[in-house]
């Protein structure tokens, strides 16, 4: 199973079969999340893109786990290691 770090505090790595799962951990994380899932995603684009600097797309949780894979925020781990 491929294993990914998601560096939003502090490095926290995480097992999972795709990087859109750990939304749903992060989703967890947030104090006041909104249910609905579409304000949810909106929310933790904010938060990625105030971390970053960077815009971050949220019309899909693939498209928002790409954009925090492609600035930095979530890694996919060499499992070599």
């Amino acid at each position: 199973m491929p294993k990914y770090r998601l560096s939003i505090v502090s490095p926290v790595p995480f097992e999972f079969d795709t990087p859109i799962e750990m939304l749903d951990i992060w989703r967890g994380c947030i104090r006041s999340c909104p249910e609905d899932p579409k304000d949810s995603l909106r929310l933790m684009a904010i938060l990625a893109s105030d971390i970053t600097g960077k815009p971050m797309r949220f019309h899909t949780e693939d498209v928002l786990a790409w954009d925090m894979m492609e600035h930095g925020l979530l890694e996919k781990i060499d499992e070599a290691r």
